[in-house]
């Protein structure tokens, strides 16, 4: 009996566990590379989405200030009006990229969805399997080789992912208090002794000028939440990498339960045939 027991284990192992751990292990490194690829993409695009509406406001706003600079407005009604237009502009911009930062986001989530389930379906034997493992109808060895896990159910949840709640990593834009009025320099009684067409050119000089410097403002403003973002994803995407990892240390720790299971198995044979001698 104690002979087809330890047999019964070995063929357990050897036959279902470790191929099985080689399978999930495989499975999980695919479901791994994707996380990678899908958070990496996620970036990515996010970054793009934000500095192409960054690039587009810069182009939009210049030309839209050039033109007004071409009707030959006064220095302190065009100044009025530059600020004016700075802030709307700046309003909107903060709104465009909140909604292209969310359809990143909510790309991103359906991404990660999809791994997730992809890994679930494709272990979902491997699951099954971990209940029906016996070493023999009406033996119940006293050896405990429960990992603690809820092994049918482990994956259950996966599709409320904690990941639903990711915020935005470009939030609002920081408008720059005191940086039109501070470098603006287009309000000069001496341009009152020259001519339209230099005014105009000045005022347009100005107009790049300070539009280039608000930009770099908002575009390292995005850079450091950008950055800040990625740490809080990539953590929780290394996170739910090592939770994926569970089956694997349930399997593991089933192998090491039955190994020990058979050991005892061998002492207690032998301390049999030592008290028959």
């Amino acid at each position: 009996m104690i002979e087809k027991l330890q047999e019964a284990i070995i063929t357990t192992i050897d036959r279902q566990i470790d191929p099985t751990i080689r399978e999930i292990k495989n499975h999980h490194k695919e479901v791994c590379d994707n996380l990678d690829r899908s958070k990496g993409k996620y970036i990515s695009n996010l970054t793009k989405s934000a500095f192409t509406e960054t690039e587009r406001f810069k182009s939009d706003f210049r030309e839209e200030m050039h033109e007004h600079i071409d009707d030959d407005l006064e220095d302190h009604v065009f100044k009025a009006m530059f600020e004016h237009e700075l802030q709307k502009g700046t309003e909107k911009l903060r709104e465009n990229i909140k909604r292209r930062s969310n359809e990143c986001k909510e790309r991103f989530v359906e991404e990660i969805k999809k791994d997730i389930e992809q890994f679930e379906e494709r272990i979902k034997d491997s699951l099954v399997n971990l209940n029906r493992i016996n070493i023999g109808s009406g033996f119940d060895p006293i050896i405990n080789i429960d990992s603690g896990i809820n092994k049918i159910g482990l994956f259950a949840s996966i599709g409320g992912l904690a990941l639903l709640s990711l915020t935005p990593v470009v939030g609002g834009i920081a408008l720059i208090g005191g940086l039109v009025l501070g470098l603006i320099g287009i309000v000069k009684s001496v341009w009152s002794f020259f001519d339209s067409d230099y005014k105009k050119s000045q005022q347009r000089k100005e107009v790049d000028k300070n539009l280039d410097k608000v930009c770099e403002k908002i575009e390292k403003d995005m850079k450091s939440q950008i950055e800040s973002g990625k740490k809080a994803t990539f953590g929780k995407i290394e996170h739910l990498k090592a939770t994926l990892n569970d089956l694997v240390v349930c399997y593991e720790r089933m192998r090491e339960g039955l190994i020990k299971a058979g050991e005892k198995l061998w002492h207690l044979s032998h301390n049999i045939k030592t008290r028959s001698m």
